[in-house]
């Protein structure tokens, strides 16, 4: 036992425990950033399918179409909303504009943080959404009046 306690094991102990604390919060970062990252991906081809479908699509049907250009798509029946890894996505019609789609995070936090919305126009805009407005299926939704909205930026 007083090997297990010797001060070269404490050491590397130790070591361990502080590598563990530095790198589990920036994997997380780094897997919240990728969940938005997909999530600007997965709202221009949502939006894609939206414009090229001279009709009305279910929730369903986009999901399928959706699902065979993307991975990890799924439905959320109850709720009608689709998703993709940490986000949730709808199509909504603008105020007689057309349609729009909108992303925002499962979890604020845990899976993202900032809300996304496709205008009609097929403007991408980007909430950093830091009060949480919007977090999973029972939240209230974007609508693009609210203040904070940015152009989101091309991707390259």
């Amino acid at each position: 036992m007083t090997g297990f306690l010797s001060p070269k094991n404490l050491s590397l102990a130790s070591v361990g425990v502080l590598l563990f604390l530095v790198s589990v919060p920036r994997v997380h970062r780094l897997a919240v950033q990728d969940n938005q990252r997909d999530a600007q991906s997965a709202v221009r081809a949502l939006y894609q399918a939206v414009t090229t479908t001279s009709a009305a699509s279910t929730p369903q049907e986009l999901a399928v179409g959706l699902e065979e250009r993307l991975r990890d798509v799924r439905l959320h029946e109850e709720h009608g909303l689709i998703q993709r890894h940490g986000y949730l996505f709808e199509v909504a019609s603008a105020s007689g504009l057309g349609d729009m789609v909108r992303a925002w995070p499962v979890s604020h936090g845990d899976t993202g943080a900032a809300a996304y919305l496709m205008d009609p126009d097929g403007t991408l805009r980007v909430h950093a959404n830091p009060a949480a407005l919007w977090s999973g299926p029972l939240s209230s939704r974007p609508t693009g009046h609210e203040p904070g909205w940015q152009l989101a930026e091309r991707p390259h």
